[in-house]
């Protein structure tokens, strides 16, 4: 009965879109790959959920003979998975996005299973970007919610909120990835899970993106309401106190509305 729900699952998956598997780390010069368990685990939980052949003695063997001819500064570091189990290993130099502009989605994400995993697989929202690049120029990435009214996440980050003091993230049946710096700072009880609306994020003093390859992204409001500008990034900080100062300081040097 097992073997038979499996070869079911095959042949859905056989008939859906092809994808590769992704992961993005940050090399750390001198410092090695930041938080390298966690992305091999959640690699690993991706791959037997779409059925990928995957050895994770193979992935780190790939990545060792990487750390052998390093970047020679910090650099992203991209993973595919392919299904037949396939690796690739890419890098490029990781320079700030500071400056970057997001906007809030006009428009719901639809619940899909790819919203939960790491893929190439992103129809969804590069559609949602394209629609929105054309009618705000130089836009980076969007902010997403679902169609309840609750934020899930940002094309290339989770979201956090600063709710009363208290930071808050979108949780993962909203609709947000699982991703891994936000699991670091959830064991850390830094940021805590809560049902984020849209008006709380329209309404946040301090609004961040976090990722495990740029860490803390804090956004200042530009003068279009739904807008938002990257402040800053590559702040791996786990002192709240310390992200709260630093969000301030960049805040005070722009015009808030």
């Amino acid at each position: 009965e097992y073997a038979e729900c499996r070869a079911k699952a095959r042949i859905v998956l056989d008939r859906g879109p092809r994808f590769d598997l992704v992961e993005s780390l940050l090399w750390r010069a001198g410092g090695g790959f930041y938080l390298l368990e966690p992305h091999v685990a959640r690699l690993e939980d991706s791959a037997a959920y779409f059925q990928f052949k995957f050895s994770a003695e193979n992935l780190r063997k790939a990545l060792l003979d990487f750390s052998a001819r390093p970047p020679q500064g910090d650099s992203k570091v991209r993973i595919l998975l392919a299904r037949e189990g396939r690796l690739v290993i890419r890098s490029e130099s990781l320079n700030s996005i500071t400056g970057a502009t997001l906007a809030l989605s006009a428009k719901p994400v639809k619940k899909s299973r790819f919203l939960l995993h790491k893929t190439t697989h992103r129809e969804q929202y590069a559609e949602l970007l394209q629609e929105h690049r054309g009618r705000i120029p130089g836009l980076t990435d969007l902010i997403y919610w679902n169609e309840a009214g609750l934020v899930t996440e940002a094309g290339f980050a989770n979201v956090v909120v600063d709710i009363d003091g208290v930071f808050c993230t979108p949780r993962v049946e909203a609709g947000a990835l699982p991703g891994i710096f936000r699991q670091y700072l959830l064991g850390l009880n830094m940021v805590e899970e809560r049902e984020i609306r849209v008006g709380d994020l329209v309404r946040a003093r301090n609004l961040y993106l976090i990722n495990s390859v740029r860490g803390w992204m804090p956004l200042m409001r530009a003068a279009r309401e739904g807008v938002w500008t990257i402040m800053g990034d590559l702040n791996y900080e786990t002192d709240g106190a310390r992200i709260r100062h630093g969000v301030r300081g960049v805040v005070s040097q722009g015009v808030e509305r």
